[in-house]
């Protein structure tokens, strides 16, 4: 399962910041499952929860997700040369387990390209812009953590 929206240590949320899986109340619906919750800080408590609860794996981050973009490109994210930098690493976890890798390499893998981009960002190709927010995306790198069975696949 792929989650994209909001997220707390309890709670993913979806659209208008409906409540999805809530701890305490909903880990029963990801168990036997592989999660990525590409949400702010829902591995902290909630997956840690899930798994505990029987979820395979739940992949997320421990603090908030941070992605910048522009306002012209809100609705099209990947046209945007830095929101790229920081989205589509993150897009090849659920890419990844879908072409039958495991847990844990698709973890690395999105933390690897990651951590290419972070370098670029600091080169001296790179825009004030994305030098700006390099930070950031250093700081998903290691708030990104997997929960569980590194070796569950689909």
């Amino acid at each position: 399962m792929f989650f994209n929206g909001h997220g707390s240590p309890e709670v993913i949320n979806g659209h208008n910041n409906e409540p999805l899986i809530s701890m305490d109340k909903d880990e029963y619906l990801l168990k036997s499952k592989i999660v990525y919750s590409r949400t702010c800080e829902s591995a902290r408590a909630l997956g840690v929860k899930c798994v505990e609860r029987g979820t395979k794996t739940f992949i997320g981050y421990i603090n908030p997700f941070v992605f910048f973009y522009s306002k012209t490109c809100v609705l099209h994210p990947l046209s945007d040369d830095i929101c790229k930098q920081f989205l589509q690493p993150t897009n090849f976890i659920p890419i990844k387990l879908l072409k039958g890798h495991t847990s844990k390499e698709a973890c690395d893998y999105s933390k690897f390209i990651m951590r290419k981009n972070f370098f670029s960002m600091l080169s001296s190709a790179s825009t004030v812009g994305e030098r700006a927010v390099a930070s950031f995306l250093l700081g998903n790198i290691m708030n990104q953590v997997l929960i569980g069975d590194e070796k569950s696949k689909f």
